[in-house]
C-alpha cells in the first residue's frame, strides 16, 4: 500500500513538501524515484518537516486548523443567510415597484398589443443607460438558483407570474383582435418572456438597440 500525501494546504502553498508512506520493501524503489524525478526539495524544509511529523506538532496544527476552519465556514454561513434575508427583502421590494409601475402603465392602455408594447418599451428603458448597467435583480440573482434560498422561491415566483401575465395578454389580444396570432399562447408567452429577460442580460453588458421603435416594431412581429 502507498499514502500519499502534501502540507502545502495545511501548512503553506510555498513549501511545496509532500510526502509518502510505503510499505518497507518499496523503501529503495521511492526513494530512487524521488531522486530521478525532483532534485530540487529543500533539505533544511524537509527537515523541519519531519521534526513536526515525529514530535505530533504537525498533527495538532491540523487539528486546530481543523476546529479553526470549522469555526469559520459556520460564521460564514450564518453571514450569508443573513445576507440572502436582506436581499430577499429588497428583492420583494423591487418587485412589488416594478409591478406597481407596469399596472399604471397599462391602466393607459386601449388594447392587450397596446399593453405588450408598452412592457417591451419599458424593458427597452431599464436595459439602456444607468438602469442597463445596474443589471436585473431578477436576472442578477438567478446566477446560482438553487442557492438562494428564499429568495430562489420569490425569482421563480416571479418569472411564473410574468410568464402567466404574458400569457393572458396574448389570449385577451386574440379575442379583442389586437393580436392576429392564432399561434399557442402558451409557446408565444414562452418566448415573449424569454425575450424581455434576455434584453436585461443584453443590456448590462452592451448597448442594447440603436432604434428602439424598429426593435419594438420587430419584436412585435410574433403577435401577428
Amino acid at each position: 500500500m502507498i499514502y500519499v500525501g502534501t502540507v502545502s494546504k495545511t501548512l503553506s502553498p510555498t513549501l511545496r513538501l509532500g510526502y509518502m508512506v510505503v510499505v518497507p520493501t518499496l523503501h529503495r524503489a521511492a526513494a530512487k524515484a524521488k531522486e530521478l524525478t525532483d532534485r530540487h526539495a529543500s533539505a533544511i524544509d524537509q527537515g523541519a518537516l519531519a521534526s513536526l511529523l515525529l514530535d505530533g506538532t504537525y498533527e495538532r496544527h491540523v487539528c486546530r486548523m481543523r476546529r479553526l476552519n470549522s469555526e469559520r465556514r459556520a460564521f460564514l454561513l450564518r453571514s450569508l443567510n443573513k445576507a440572502l434575508g436582506n436581499f430577499s427583502a429588497a428583492l420583494e421590494r423591487y418587485i412589488a415597484l416594478r409591478e406597481s409601475h407596469i399596472a399604471t402603465l397599462f391602466a393607459t392602455a386601449p388594447d392587450a398589443r397596446s399593453k405588450l408594447t408598452l412592457l417591451l418599451n419599458l424593458y427597452v428603458d431599464l436595459s439602456e443607460g444607468k438602469d442597463g448597467k445596474l443589471g436585473c435583480m431578477v436576472v442578477a440573482g438567478i446566477a446560482d438558483f438553487d442557492q438562494l434560498g428564499r429568495a430562489r422561491d420569490i425569482l421563480r415566483n416571479q418569472l411564473s407570474s410574468r410568464r402567466v401575465t404574458l400569457k393572458r395578454l396574448v389570449l385577451e389580444g386574440q379575442n379583442d383582435g389586437s393580436v392576429a396570432t392564432r399561434g399557442d399562447a402558451d409557446v408565444v408567452a414562452d418566448i415573449l418572456l424569454a425575450l424581455l429577460q434576455g434584453m436585461r442580460v443584453v443590456g448590462k453588458s452592451a448597448a442594447l438597440t440603436t432604434n428602439r421603435d424598429t426593435f419594438v416594431s420587430q419584436a412585435l412581429q410574433i403577435l401577428g
